[in-house]
């Protein structure tokens, strides 16, 4: 989905661009998470050493052409948001 979305918005300031040119640990296959990613990272936040932020993560997870769905990581509540709001980015990598 992260490439999907890369291709409509190209390259810029964006959380799709952030993760595709993301090179972290010098691997390229960094992604967005889906919202349920998302959530399951919001879950083991703890364990994962994630503080309790009051910041707002986005997701890949459209909910409509204007916008998506992110995830406040004080509280776990998902919001719809619109693409051009200011959230978190938090790219992932399957392995």
């Amino acid at each position: 989905m992260t490439a999907i979305i890369y291709g409509i918005y190209k390259s810029g300031n964006y959380a799709s661009s952030i993760c595709v040119n993301y090179r972290g640990g010098n691997y390229t296959d960094w992604v967005l998470p889906s919202k349920d990613e998302l959530n399951q990272i919001y879950r083991n936040k703890a364990t994962l050493g994630i503080l309790n932020t009051a910041n707002y993560w986005w997701s890949n997870t459209e909910y409509s052409y204007q916008n998506a769905y992110s995830q406040l990581f004080s509280t776990g509540v998902t919001s719809i948001d619109a693409k051009f709001a200011v959230r978190v980015v938090r790219a992932i990598r399957y392995f």
